[in-house]
């Protein structure tokens, strides 16, 4: 199976331990029961091969998700990384490693919002996971969640996808050691999927992790629902006292810059936001 090429477009991977038959009116079933808002989902045959259909075609309103599924498992240097730097449980990391079968979802319908059609293709990925599947891998985003994640658990599934923090598998959030740098630098992946710069950040540990998804997911919502531009030079106030202030990569930072437009995010306690005061009057 070939993988997505498109620079925007939504697309997922289910892992599955073994080949796994989709079959198209138990895909509707799935898809159709997932949400009341996917109730009148449609499945068709979708291109030909030599050997029969390319894949399955789910139609729900002007939303379009294409299912493409392979016999044995993506190549290591793909999948590895979206597990390694995933965080979930390392035996759930290893059953998705040994995963001999995928099914490809991708999005190729008309909806302008990177968002919505993100919420699409999980939507049917999470519907789809019912048939076995161990993990759900955003390749772009370089991450991966258990597909129990997905899986159908409230009525209200669609609007439970689309207030997701777009870092659990939208888009990726990474931590690196950097050889001769003092601190982690962590960074999210894929986000021009979604429209929307990288961010990234050199903390003074690991154990800053936590905040630091929060602020990176923290911003990208605001800019998905504000629309707002953010640029090197804003600051924001993200605490009582604790502020955040963008900058584009210097020079030795230019790794970040490997998926295009990233801005680096420096956060600072009152001290810090007084100094850059004193020193420039930008904040």
């Amino acid at each position: 199976m070939s993988l997505p090429s498109g620079p925007a477009r939504a697309s997922l991977v289910l892992l599955f331990p073994e080949p796994t038959l989709v079959d198209a009116e138990r895909v509707r079933e799935l898809v159709a029961s997932f949400d009341p808002e996917l109730a009148s989902a449609t499945v068709d045959a979708a291109g030909e091969g030599d050997d029969g259909p390319v894949g399955l075609m789910v139609r729900i309103g002007e939303h379009a998700v294409l299912l493409r599924g392979g016999d044995g498992p993506l190549p290591e240097v793909l999948v590895e990384p979206c597990i390694q730097l995933a965080h979930y449980d390392e035996a759930d990391k290893d059953r998705a490693r040994a995963h001999r079968a995928v099914l490809l979802v991708e999005y190729v319908g008309d909806e302008a919002s990177p968002l919505l059609a993100h919420v699409a293709a999980a939507a049917v990925a999470g519907a789809l996971s019912e048939l076995g599947a161990i993990a759900v891998v955003n390749l772009r985003a370089r991450t991966s969640v258990p597909a129990g994640l997905l899986a159908k658990e409230r009525p209200d599934m669609i609007a439970w996808l689309g207030a997701l923090p777009p870092l659990l598998v939208y888009a990726g959030f990474a931590k690196y050691v950097v050889e001769g740098v003092d601190g982690v630098w962590m960074r999210t992946h894929g986000a021009s999927a979604l429209g929307l710069p990288n961010f990234a950040r050199l903390a003074p540990s690991h154990a800053a992790g936590e905040e630091t998804f929060t602020i990176f997911s923290d911003m990208m919502r605001y800019l998905i629902d504000s629309g707002a531009p953010m640029s090197p030079g804003d600051v924001a106030q993200v605490g009582e006292d604790r502020f955040t202030r963008l900058r584009a990569p210097n020079e030795s930072e230019e790794f970040l810059l490997d998926e295009g437009p990233a801005l680096v995010v420096e956060v600072l306690d009152l001290e810090g936001i007084e100094r850059l005061r004193n020193i420039d009057g930008s904040a």
